[in-house]
Formats: structure tokens, C-alpha cells, sequence
């Protein structure tokens, strides 16, 4: 029986299985040339694999402690927030973040004792230490209205409505406590132009509300 040479089918070999394939291969598509990058830096690159590895786990456990530190630097800030001791908690922990809690605590209870100069003086010990800007801004608003209670002086407060620094419902309610000292001094001009700059803040929040009540007031002579 004869073979029909025609119906018989011939395998092509891989030329790249009988020539060496290196860097001096013309012929070397990208598979080629990843494959070299690979031999030639495997060393390297599982020597990085493993410095990145070891990095990850090394951070994680940086975080870790952090995270366990702020966990009893938190359970002592409540414990001196329960027992009245706020000032060996801020002597403890100078600097961090609770501490700036703490001093903003204490300036809430002398301004309540009507202490303004200790009320103002922790209220800038915490402007200088929180960093949040809710926090922050509460501070230099407290600062500012117990500098006023001390002297009279409102300049503070008028500098903090102008302050695009601290979030605009800190500077609506700087806005709003001058429209009320003035409208206790009778300057009936000054409150009205208060009111009516609490309202280009677009988010004076509760303050807007309250100055709406303040210029019926103010309507009203």
C-alpha cells in the first residue's frame, strides 16, 4: 500500500529550541527577552521580592504598636478626664494629639468659671497643638471671645471672620457673636452688616438659622 506523500504532514520545529537564545540573539521576540531578564536578575529580583516583604511586616508592626500605644494613651486620657487631672495627662503626653484635647477641655471649664485669662490661655496652647481643623478652629474661636471677655477687645474676632484658614462655620459664628456685641452696644449698622456676612459663607451651618432670628431683632431696633 502506498503512502500518499501529499496527505502526509510535516511537523516544523521550534528554531528557538536549537540555537542558544541570549542577548546576542537577533532574533528574540519579548518572550525571549523577558525570559533572559528573568535568568539574568533572578537573584536580584527575589532578593527585592523579599526586602518588600519583610518591609510590609516590618510596617504593619510599626503600626501595630502605634496603635496600642494610642490605645492606653486613650484609656488614660478618659481616666484623667474622669478624675479631674487633665494637667498630668497633658505634662504625660506634651505634644500628641489628646493632649490638644485636654487643653481644649480645660479652657471650656475656667471660660465657664469665667477664668477668660486661664480660659484664653489653654484655648491657644491648644490652637498650637491640634491639628484637626474642627478642633483647631474651635480653639482660636475660644481664644479670641475669651480675650474679648478679659478687655473688651474684639479685634481677635473680627480677625478669625476674615481667616480662611479656619472652617467657615467658625468664621460664621465669629460673625455672629459680633453681630450680637454690637447689637448690645446699640450699633444697630455694625450688627446688620454681620447678619449679612454670615450669609456669603456657604457653609455657616446652625449660624445661618440664628442669624435670620438675630436681624428680627435687630429689625426691631
Amino acid at each position: 500500500m502506498k503512502k500518499d506523500k501529499n496527505k502526509q504532514s510535516k511537523v516544523k520545529g521550534d528554531d528557538r529550541n536549537l540555537v542558544t537564545v541570549d542577548e546576542n540573539f537577533p532574533e528574540a521576540d519579548i518572550e525571549d527577552k523577558f525570559y533572559m531578564f528573568l535568568q539574568k536578575y533572578r537573584n536580584a529580583i527575589i532578593f527585592v521580592i523579599a526586602v518588600l516583604a519583610i518591609s510590609t511586616v516590618g510596617y504593619q508592626t510599626v503600626l501595630y504598636i502605634i496603635a496600642q500605644r494610642d490605645i492606653k494613651r486613650q484609656e488614660e486620657f478618659q481616666e484623667s478626664v474622669e478624675n479631674n487631672d487633665l494637667s498630668a495627662f497633658i505634662e504625660n503626653h506634651s505634644g500628641s494629639k489628646l493632649s490638644g484635647a485636654a487643653y481644649l477641655i480645660l479652657a471650656n471649664k475656667y471660660y465657664a468659671e469665667k477664668k477668660y485669662s486661664e480660659a484664653a490661655e489653654n484655648y491657644k496652647l491648644a490652637s498650637e497643638t491640634i491639628k484637626e481643623s474642627a478642633g483647631f478652629s474651635r480653639a482660636r474661636l475660644g481664644y479670641a471671645i475669651s480675650i474679648y471677655q478679659q478687655n473688651s477687645v474684639s479685634d481677635p474676632i473680627e480677625a478669625l471672620v476674615n481667616d480662611p484658614g479656619i472652617l467657615e462655620s467658625s468664621r460664621a459664628e465669629a460673625a455672629y457673636t459680633l453681630a450680637v456685641i454690637y447689637l448690645g452696644k446699640g450699633d444697630l449698622v455694625s450688627a446688620e452688616k454681620e447678619v449679612q456676612r454670615i450669609k456669603t459663607f456657604e457653609n455657616a451651618g446652625v449660624w445661618e438659622k440664628q442669624a435670620e432670628k438675630l436681624k428680627i431683632k435687630i429689625d426691631n431696633g
